[in-house]
């Protein structure tokens, strides 16, 4: 097998670093949060009301919210219910998001937060 080899002078090299440089710094990253329901009597996720459930937050304060609200319309269901507010995703500038979530606090239907 032939290998090809390739010359750069040095400022040839600095203009590649300088542009692989631009391109990881434009495609930023930005923290997400969401929330994720779960029915402790029934065992089974919820994902009702939508409009909370189906959201990405832009700050956890939001999703803080969004997690207290959801508690709210479920306050007078007779069934324990979990609300998780979940970090650790990320939103490109892209619009890809990657990460993997996980819970950083939990508001109950009945006991408000643990």
């Amino acid at each position: 097998m032939r290998r090809n080899r390739i010359r750069l002078t040095e400022s040839q090299l600095h203009r590649v670093i300088k542009e692989s440089v631009k391109r990881v710094l434009r495609e930023s990253k930005t923290e997400i949060f969401s929330i994720q329901g779960f029915n402790n009597t029934q065992d089974e996720s919820i994902e009702y009301p939508m409009n909370l459930f189906g959201t990405n937050y832009e700050t956890i304060e939001s999703a803080w919210e969004a997690a207290e609200e959801a508690a709210e319309y479920w306050e007078d269901e007779t069934d324990d219910i979990d609300i998780f507010v979940m970090a650790g995703e990320y939103r490109l500038d892209s619009g890809d998001i990657y990460g993997d979530p996980y819970d950083v606090g939990c508001c109950n239907n009945h006991k408000g937060w643990k």
